[in-house]
């Protein structure tokens, strides 16, 4: 019975054996934890390699900034373009010169002069040729009306835009410093008109009526 026993302890030993070995082999085929592989992917510190810094590109080594170049680019001219229009234009032929004003009709006969309490100043021939000079010169008396828009309020003249007409003071010289009644009216297309009564009554001198 001796031997009986002894084989039984030798096959509960190699049993024993076994599922100790087998029990080894399982835990190393566990995958390790991320931490632990985590520490056995990141290489020492002194296996790490200094990365270099990339090399300069052209557009920092070149101390002109981006749009400078791009500006200069711009600026060569493309020599295959056709050239622009030119936008000028030719400039209008001048206005005819207005006809000069016949001066044998600037003295105008047999005219009355009154004063504003209708007064008779003066009787005779008023002779307007100084005047008509004096506005072709382009002087301007001192009164403020010499030169100044005619509205044509009393519609005695033919109806235009406003703005159409000037006045212009011939003066009288019984009535100075005073302007008197007396005016030379011009339209834009040189229609010329004497009235000596503060336009009650035209008479038109550039052509005969």
């Amino acid at each position: 019975m001796g031997w009986i026993r002894l084989v039984l302890v030798l096959v509960i030993v190699a049993i024993g054996v076994y599922l100790s070995r087998r029990d080894e082999g399982a835990k190393n085929d566990r995958p390790a934890p991320a931490d632990v592989q985590d520490a056995e992917q990141q290489p020492a510190d002194d296996q790490v390699a200094e990365v270099a810094p990339p090399a300069a590109t052209s557009d920092v080594a070149d101390n002109r900034t981006i749009d400078d170049r791009a500006s200069e680019d711009r600026a060569v001219v493309d020599n295959s373009a056709p050239a622009p229009r030119s936008t000028s234009r030719t400039p209008p032929a001048a206005a005819e010169e207005r006809a000069p004003v016949d001066r044998s009709a600037t003295i105008i006969a047999n005219q009355k002069i009154h004063d504003l309490d209708r007064k008779l100043i003066y009787e005779g021939d008023v002779d307007i040729g100084p005047t008509l000079a004096r506005i072709e010169a382009g002087k301007q008396l001192r009164f403020p009306n010499d030169g100044a828009t005619f509205q044509n309020r009393e519609r005695r003249l033919p109806r235009k835009p406003a703005g159409y007409y000037r006045e212009y003071v011939h003066p009288t010289e019984e009535l100075l410093p005073s302007p008197g009644p007396q005016r030379i009216v011009i339209g834009e297309e040189g229609e010329t008109y004497y009235t000596p009564d503060h336009y009650k009554t035209f008479r038109r001198i550039d052509r005969p009526e």
